[in-house]
């Protein structure tokens, strides 16, 4: 009875080790993004900072049409920076 127990035993365990190997490899790639990602993250809130602050500047001068523009882009930018940052603290639970 022990050595059916022992053959039955053998592969569930490589089967169980195998399953939670690729589960924690899926994991550590959910939970770690890439780079790229990071980089164009922060590459997209300077870009909707330098547009808010173009939008300062054109009501400065006195434009109208083209700040709302830039305006509306600008918050954009800055806002998915913001939700990449704040989506980042939540899954790591520290800025990187």
């Amino acid at each position: 009875m022990e050595k059916c127990n022992a053959k039955l035993l053998s592969p569930t365990r490589k089967i169980s080790k195998d399953t939670l190997q690729k589960s924690n490899e899926t994991i550590k790639k959910l939970t770690q993004p890439p780079e790229w990602i990071r980089i164009g993250s922060v590459v997209g809130g300077c870009i909707g900072v330098g547009l808010l602050i173009t939008e300062t500047a054109g009501f400065i001068i006195g434009k109208i049409v083209w700040p709302i523009g830039m305006v509306t882009v600008g918050i954009v930018s800055v806002e998915d920076l913001v939700s990449g940052i704040v989506s980042v603290i939540k899954v790591l639970g520290k800025l990187i």
